[in-house]
C-alpha cells in the first residue's frame, strides 16, 4: 500500500508518524512531509520544517537530508503493512497516528488510536463511553 492509497482508503488528511506529519497537498497528487517538532515561521504561521514530498506513485521525492532514511523506512513500513503500520506505531508511541494526540486511556493505547479517530476513519474501537 502506498501513502496515496492509505489516505484514500481511510479518508485521511494527515498522518502523524513518529517525528513526521504527512499531509495531502491541495492538488491531491502529492503529500508533504514535515518534521513535527522542529518548527519554522512561514507565511502562514509556525509550521514543521519541510522534509520532502511523496509523489502520487508513493515514492519519496525530496532532497537527501538527515531525515531521508527515516521517511523511506516509514514508506516501506506502510508498503508492507498499510494501516496496521500506523496502528502499531500508535501502540508503541502512545499517540494517535491519525491526529497526533496522546493516548491516555488504556483501551485507546491498546488499539493504537482513540475513539474519535476510530469513528472518523472507520476503525474498530469501543470504550466505556460507547463510541
Amino acid at each position: 500500500m502506498t501513502i496515496p492509497e492509505l489516505f484514500k482508503a481511510h479518508a485521511l488528511k494527515a498522518a502523524y508518524i513518529g517525528p513526521f506529519r504527512i499531509s495531502a497537498a491541495k492538488n491531491g497528487q502529492t503529500y508533504w512531509v514535515n518534521h513535527r517538532f522542529f518548527k519554522t515561521m512561514g507565511a502562514y504561521g509556525e509550521t514543521g520544517i519541510f522534509v520532502g514530498t511523496v509523489k502520487a506513485d508513493g515514492s519519496y521525492a525530496g532532497r537527501e537530508n538527515a531525515y531521508t532514511g527515516a521517511v523511506r523506512n516509514i514508506l516501506s513500513g506502510i508498503a508492507l503493512d498499510g494501516i496496521q503500520y500506523l496502528i502499531d506505531n500508535g501502540k508503541e508511541l502512545g499517540e494517535c497516528q491519525f491526529c497526533g494526540r496522546r493516548l491516555e486511556d488504556a483501551e485507546s493505547v491498546a488499539y493504537g488510536y482513540g475513539p474519535v479517530c476510530a469513528k472518523k476513519h472507520n476503525l474498530p474501537h469501543t470504550n466505556r463511553h460507547g463510541f
